[in-house]
């Protein structure tokens, strides 16, 4: 039972990935963007990139592998550092919402058994 809400929390955070993935190209496609330079197109690289590591990490702790609570950890370490950035650099909202996320997110994770060396043999 302690693997399944790392692995709901972080497939969670995979589908908002997709749908700010989906927002943004949806923005870039209709000019509402004023990147034309090719940032934008960029931005939903990365942001799909994101998707796919979330989606993968929630796989893996769906699938009870324990090598998955490090980067779960880490995921949600670096994404409290983002909402950090984002809550000092003008999007308060934004940055407190994600950093709740990030911090729900360490904590599930952290209940994550550890790996023993015969698990994900």
């Amino acid at each position: 039972m302690r693997w399944l809400p790392a692995a709901v929390w972080m497939a969670g955070q995979g589908v908002l990935l997709v749908l700010l993935t989906v927002w943004l190209i949806v923005d870039q496609l209709t000019g509402r963007t004023s990147d034309t330079d090719g940032r934008g197109v960029g931005v939903i690289v990365v942001a799909l990139c994101c998707a796919v590591g979330a989606g993968a990490l929630a796989w893996f702790l769906w699938q009870h592998k324990s090598l998955a609570k490090t980067p779960t950890l880490l995921w949600n370490g670096i994404l409290l550092l983002v909402g950090l950035s984002l809550s000092t650099a003008g999007a308060p909202v934004l940055g407190i919402g994600i950093m709740i996320v990030a911090v729900i997110g360490f904590l599930v994770g952290l209940r994550v058994p550890r790996m023993e060396l015969d698990d994900d043999a």
